[in-house]
């Protein structure tokens, strides 16, 4: 992604999106944003569910609207592919992904808030001086989005444990930004947020019945645990049993699909923010001819988690015979 006319092509398919048609009505911008002019009254609608820290973070994306929202999708992934030295078929492959061009029809902002602060986090890491600030600026945009991101956000902190002042102040960069937010009002939001969760609105319940990846929520969370834990980590295994290259973007993918597969609910439009660290047109190929069974067959609400585990599952293995995958510019190492 370092040639011109590849960049000038990122640039016509950022502007092209904005083209891109609305599938419902309110879009996921219109959903997420509408509210946050009504500061700590906030929850008072029933149906909004993002934490309180959002009345900070998502102003960004209140402001790009939904048609810079769906820009600045482009934007991420071209971004990604430039860190990771990919070239522009590999960008193209994402962008042409049948689970990207859904997110698209969303105006959707997982890519912006779990995507990215991936990426930020790897960024700050190669400053010596203030790696802390980005870092922890990463971690509070994460937890907009805590249900596909919290195991990811353990492996970070995991893999950095050797640096711990770093991770120290970066923690409490993250909570500087989200704890103010998060205990203010009476009763605290945070408190106002969590019953809007726990007592789903009509609204939320139809959206949560049709459009939900999590095998939590349509199984419940005894079966949901161990069944995730058996098939994931059991496809971990398999591939280091198999002398399988296994690196750093494939951790993310596999730890971000779990997370949304166990948390209780997760839509279908954050598949492609884990999809997006493992692209190839193998891949997109083969998820195309997935996404047109589905339709075939119409069984993606019913069992969507287990064709969600299919798209994972078949990305991590096709990915894993690719000798550019890894981390360009970050700690590259192996889960």
């Amino acid at each position: 992604m370092s040639d011109v006319r590849a960049w000038g092509l990122v640039i016509v398919i950022a502007f092209g999106v904005i083209f891109t048609p609305d599938i419902v009505n309110p879009n996921d911008w219109e959903l997420n944003t509408t509210n946050l002019t009504d500061g700590l009254s906030i929850y008072e609608n029933e149906d909004y569910v993002y934490p309180p820290w959002s009345l900070v973070l998502l102003w960004p994306y209140s402001l790009m609207t939904a048609e810079g929202a769906r820009m600045m999708a482009v934007v991420v992934i071209a971004w990604m592919s430039y860190l990771r030295g990919w070239n522009l078929g590999r960008f193209l492959s994402i962008v042409a992904n049948p689970l990207f061009i859904y997110t698209l029809l969303f105006s959707n902002l997982d890519l912006l808030v779990i995507t990215f602060p991936i990426l930020l986090w790897e960024v700050s890491q190669k400053s010596k001086r203030w790696s802390w600030v980005g870092m922890g600026i990463a971690l509070a945009i994460m937890m907009i989005k805590p249900q596909g991101t919290w195991l990811v956000i353990l492996y970070l902190l995991w893999q950095d444990r050797t640096n711990w002042k770093t991770l120290l102040r970066a923690i409490a960069v993250c909570a500087v930004i989200i704890l103010p937010a998060a205990l203010i009002g009476s009763p605290p939001l945070l408190l106002q947020w969590l019953d809007n969760i726990l007592h789903p609105s009509l609204q939320n319940q139809k959206f949560w019945g049709m459009n939900n990846v999590s095998m939590s929520g349509q199984f419940g969370m005894l079966v949901a645990l161990p069944a995730v834990a058996l098939v994931m980590g059991g496809f971990y295994l398999l591939m280091r049993r198999l002398n399988k290259p296994w690196k750093r973007d494939q951790s993310y993918a596999l730890l971000l699909s779990s997370s949304m597969l166990i948390s209780p609910y997760t839509s279908t439009q954050s598949v492609i923010a884990a999809l997006a660290f493992v692209p190839s047109w193998s891949i997109t190929f083969v998820h195309y001819i997935l996404t047109i069974l589905t339709g075939v067959l119409q069984t993606f609400i019913p069992i969507t988690s287990f064709w969600i585990i299919l798209y994972i599952l078949s990305a991590l293995w096709m990915s894993s015979s690719r000798s550019d995958l890894g981390v360009s510019g970050a700690k590259e190492g192996e889960s």
